[in-house]
């Protein structure tokens, strides 16, 4: 009695001071829950929540007659650009599949500089590797010709190198929301931000661990955690992220919060860059946008939430395909799916993209046009603004250059060994120029970007030698120089001229180390 009068006592003398700390308290957290709440729905109403990489695109790619596209660099293509293969009938923008050595395509709609691409089902008629014919798959009415749409070769990150593509809610199927709910957080639709039971049980095992390794995260508690939140594992961190929750749920439709969810979980890495978000890695994973992805893979993305590098289906088939059955197991238990579905999902191997995307392609050309983007644009709207920066590379041609002189500097090794013991590796380049435009089509600057990022292409200061010539019998043959302009049946005096040039005396020879006399102009052009 006498202890319960002290205290009595003592807040009767303080009661002011008592009173006025409560009130402070309960000002400060009102303040700090209107401070909290003030910074969501800021960034969250945002037109532009996320900074997003500019992108770089090669050119739409021409199938016309008369061009050639061998299969093996035409496919690749196709897949880089989001098109997926079927067995059966095209029927469906994305979609295509091979039909004895013809390609049946139902084209993609896509919005290029100066037109825009409607989606389209056609048949490509090849002749080996060239296409004779392109035609209306409906009808059989004769096109003059398609575009498929520009690759992604690069895009320009900031500091965090993160590439996404956001897509809308209404864009992905069920089977991929079903199955990061059932992974993730199965009373997603039913929670009023985070998970008392969930919450309780991490706190003890935390407390039994004596660390805070548990999260018990809801999947609005880890939308608040990548959007809002530095990783640290503190009790304060939890506690602000959980209030963040809380009044995310608040404030905002479920729907909205699982979209912007699926736009932000991490999945994974493509070589140093961060692959964000279910369409960005459902092209990397899988070759295809999310809109197309199968039960089975649905699965498999899900999966990947918890450990994205230890399960990636790219590096880790094994694991990843052990992953996606636990994931189907638990969508069958919470009746996501039925029976059949499941058993048919599980026999199902495990699929990825045939020719997966690499963060960079191309990249002495797009060291170049790096180059030249910086002198209009400054480097933090490149690298926040998500601009589409439209160029005129052919990934086709690109991809066979690569390919063509790799083989030519192995074959000279081959046929000359004492290039191969030599101290300096052969290289070589290839540069593509489109005549009449100027537009470079294709550019390797080296045998391997990895190892040198010198681009002998435009950086190397070599005479040109006779790569030259041409430039000077167009020149002689301009027909402004009227009666002086050459024609290719003009009779030139190939004989032995000597020219000073200061003290030094120039004699010039023939390859043969012979003298022709009399020659036309298109002889000597051709020699």
């Amino acid at each position: 009695m006498a202890k319960r009068s002290r205290i009595k006592d003592f807040l009767w003398r303080h009661s002011a001071g008592v009173a006025f700390t409560v009130m402070v308290v309960f000002v400060a957290a009102i303040g700090y829950v209107g401070y909290t709440y003030a910074v969501i729905t800021r960034k969250f109403d945002s037109s532009r929540r996320w900074d997003l990489p500019s992108r770089i695109y090669s050119d739409a790619a021409a199938i016309v007659p008369g061009v050639n596209y061998p299969r093996t660099l035409l496919e690749p293509k196709l897949n880089h650009v989001g098109y997926h293969e079927v067995r059966m009938r095209v029927s469906n923008p994305g979609e295509y599949r091979f039909v004895g050595g013809d390609l049946e395509i139902y084209l993609q709609n896509f919005e290029y500089p100066d037109i825009e691409f409607r989606a389209l089902p056609v048949v490509v008629d090849f002749d080996g590797a060239t296409v004779r014919s392109v035609k209306r798959l409906d009808d059989g009415i004769v096109l003059r010709g398609i575009r498929i749409e520009p690759e992604l070769i690069t895009s320009i990150y900031n500091n965090e190198m993160e590439d996404r593509l956001p897509v809308s809610l209404t864009s992905v199927p069920k089977s991929v929301v079903d199955a990061i709910i059932a992974t993730e957080d199965k009373n997603f639709y039913h929670h009023e931000g985070i998970s008392i039971r969930g919450t309780i049980g991490a706190l003890i095992t935390d407390v039994r661990q004596k660390a805070l390794t548990h999260g018990g995260s809801t999947l609005t508690q880890q939308l608040v955690k990548n959007l809002f939140l530095n990783p640290e594992r503190t009790w304060r961190r939890k506690g602000t992220e959980a209030l963040m929750a809380i009044l995310l749920e608040l404030r905002y439709r479920k729907n909205e919060i699982l979209e912007a969810y699926l736009n932000e979980i991490y999945l994974g890495q493509n070589g140093a860059v961060q692959i964000i978000g279910v369409e960005q890695a459902s092209q990397v994973y899988f070759g295809k946008h999310v809109t197309y992805l199968t039960l089975p893979e649905a699965a498999t993305l899900a999966g990947m939430i918890k450990s994205p590098n230890v399960l990636s289906p790219l590096k880790y088939p094994d694991r990843a395909k052990s992953r996606r059955d636990l994931v189907l197991r638990l969508m069958l238990e919470q009746a996501k799916i039925e029976q059949a579905e499941y058993e048919r999902a599980v026999a199902a191997p495990l699929t990825t993209a045939r020719f997966p995307k690499t963060s960079r392609s191309a990249p002495c050309f797009v060291d170049l046009v790096l180059k030249q983007l910086r002198e209009p644009y400054p480097e933090t709207q490149l690298k926040t603004e998500g601009l589409r920066i439209f160029t005129t590379l052919d990934t086709i041609m690109q991809r066979s250059a690569e390919q063509a002189l790799e083989a030519g500097i192995v074959d000279l090794d081959k046929r000359y060994p004492y290039l191969k013991k030599s101290p300096t590796p052969l290289e070589g380049v290839i540069l593509t120029i489109q005549p009449g435009t100027g537009y470079v089509k294709a550019l390797v600057g080296g045998r391997n970007y990895s190892k040198t990022q010198f681009n002998r292409a435009i950086q190397a200061r070599r005479q040109p030698g006779s790569l030259f010539k041409p430039f000077v019998y167009v020149t002689a043959m301009d027909p402004a120089r009227g009666q002086q302009a050459l024609t290719a049946a003009t009779v030139l005096d190939d004989s032995p001229i000597t020219v000073r040039t200061g003290n030094a005396v120039w004699q010039p020879q023939n390859y043969d180390l012979r003298f022709h006399g009399r020659v036309t102009v298109r002889e000597a052009l051709a020699h």
